[in-house]
């Protein structure tokens, strides 16, 4: 019975070893999943994880209760207290999935940082190379100098921009702004706000309105 019992310990300690590396090679980088209890098939190559998962993809980490990966294709899924970290991104959600090397999707009661921004949505897509933030079901981006909320949100991290639609309404806590449109773009690098469809906005109890309203916040 030791007998046996060491020979499955050797067996299951080589099949992790060998999942470890199809997992190197099919992603073409540093890959890694850990679990309390792990089953892998080998002719499909997907994993299916269960307690403290760890899944590690080049400098990225994805943390949760359960997973399924598949190690041929590096996409999968991992839900339960999910907690992800990307470069300058940590975000929770209930699910993350994996979608490709760069892409993710968190999903439920998603809550993201990235220095100095905040982001809150039902649905949060993230693309790690390129740092293109989407939220599809709308949500929430705040910062020290104010928040954007809409049921359509887009922001590009590298060059501080982000695009909201559908009943939008921006609040600068600085600039003692407040303003509704249809849609808004707002640039950080040159703190150029432009509000379209019914635009509004009120400042220092100076009231604007109109179809097209462009306003200058100043630099981030």
């Amino acid at each position: 019975m030791k007998n046996l019992k060491k020979c499955r310990v050797v067996f299951f300690t080589a099949l992790f070893s060998l999942l470890l590396v199809s997992m190197s090679y099919a992603a073409g980088s540093t890959n890694s999943l850990s679990a309390d209890t792990l089953e892998y098939n080998t002719q499909t190559g997907i994993i299916k994880a269960q307690g403290h998962v760890i899944i590690r993809r080049g400098d990225g980490q994805v943390t949760g209760n359960i997973a399924f990966y598949n190690s041929k294709t590096d996409t999968g899924y991992v839900k339960g207290n999910v907690q992800a970290q990307q470069k300058t991104m940590h975000l929770t959600a209930n699910e993350v999935q994996l979608q490709s090397k760069e892409q993710l999707i968190a999903i439920g009661n998603v809550h993201a940082t990235d220095q100095d921004k905040v982001l809150n949505g039902k649905e949060l897509q993230y693309n790690t190379v390129t740092e293109y933030v989407v939220l599809p079901q709308g949500g929430t981006i705040s910062t020290k100098d104010g928040q954007i909320t809409a049921m359509h949100l887009e922001a590009y991290l590298k060059i501080k921009k982000v695009i909201a639609t559908g009943h939008v309404h921006i609040i600068g806590t600085t600039q003692n702004l407040d303003a509704y449109s249809d849609k808004a773009v707002y640039t950080g690098l040159d703190g150029k706000l432009v509000l379209q469809g019914k635009a509004e906005a009120m400042q220092n109890n100076n009231l604007l309105r109109g179809d097209l309203l462009t306003l200058y916040l100043g630099k981030q």
